[in-house]
């Protein structure tokens, strides 16, 4: 068995990373680091990584150790290989796919993680209508468009100010989205036959529950169970929002009296999904990652990786 660590070094915080640095020192198993410099990086070494070992006929563990556009990076680059595992060592803000296993302390103990088992996951897969013709790949955890895409571009430039990280960047992000309410005018096609077209204040395609750092916005999603959740918020007024907010971020918002009452969620499993703009265009928020298209296509790859989980 081959070990490898693709560290971000520009994800999360110094004293998470110098941490996890002193805990790699007391792994009992020869490794192999590597240092992402640019975008994409980490799906680049991966992708060479697997080739390389699975031409010497070897198995390999890759951890990718940052944030989840770092893991999702390392499992889009790993995807098709039958001789690898993932792991996942949360450097990150918000590390939210290794919450649907344990805690970000199970997962920052390398050595406790370094030969604990795997579990198949699935994946989703996407394919997007962008300007320079299309884009294709795949979702580990969740796709968000409408608020909460809105709220991770903002997020992003709050973190970058001084004294305002993590959970805290969030919640000013969600305070000033809720002022703009901008959400997103949609056609949403499902297999059945179900159309919605209109304006949505979000909707979230997820084979994880959380997303923003531990907000559980689909409290029924399963990694293994063959499907993606589906959950479409309408275009609700900011003293609703309020009202549903804490709720949303326990995930009990699906049971609330005041939510069926008002009959505001929409909230489905799937296995194929598409999305259209019905403006120009809208920003589609994979994993993290943010860019824009005319339209998507989601479909669900059944076991599609297999991740480490700590024993």
């Amino acid at each position: 068995m081959k070990y490898c660590f693709i560290i971000n070094p520009v994800s999360g915080r110094d004293r998470t990373r110098k941490e996890f640095l002193n805990n790699l020192q007391n792994v009992q198993v020869e490794y192999q680091v590597y240092e992402t410099k640019c975008s994409g990086d980490a799906q680049n070494i991966a992708r060479e990584i697997c080739r390389q070992t699975a031409e010497d006929g070897e198995k390999v563990r890759i951890f990718a150790c940052g944030g989840d556009g770092t893991v999702s990076q390392v499992i889009n680059g790993a995807y098709g290989f039958d001789n690898v595992e993932i792991g996942a060592v949360p450097l990150g803000t918000g590390n939210d796919f290794i919450r649907n296993f344990g805690t970000v302390e199970s997962f920052i103990d390398i050595a406790r993680c370094i030969d604990s088992p795997s579990r198949e996951c699935d994946l989703i897969r996407y394919s997007a209508c962008v300007e320079a013709g299309s884009r294709e790949g795949f979702c580990m955890n969740m796709f968000n468009i409408g608020l909460d895409c809105n709220i991770v571009e903002l997020t992003e430039s709050i973190k970058k100010l001084p004294l305002i990280k993590g959970p805290l960047a969030y919640m000013v992000s969600v305070f000033v989205n809720l002022i703009k309410r901008k959400g997103a005018n949609l056609r949403v096609s499902f297999d059945d036959g179900f159309v919605h077209a209109g304006k949505l204040m979000l909707i979230s395609i997820a084979n994880g529950c959380y997303c923003g750092g531990g907000i559980k916005g689909l409290p029924k999603a399963v990694t293994d169970d063959g499907y993606f959740d589906v959950s479409l918020i309408d275009y609700v007024t900011r003293r609703d929002f309020i009202q549903l907010f804490p709720l949303y971020a326990k995930g009990v918002h699906l049971d609330s009296p005041k939510v069926i009452a008002k009959d505001i969620i929409s909230y489905r499993h799937e296995k194929s999904l598409k999305i259209e703009a019905l403006d120009r265009s809208l920003k589609l928020c994979v994993d993290g990652e943010i860019f824009e298209c005319s339209s998507v296509d989601f479909g669900i790859i059944d076991k599609g990786f297999r991740f480490i989980v700590p024993a």
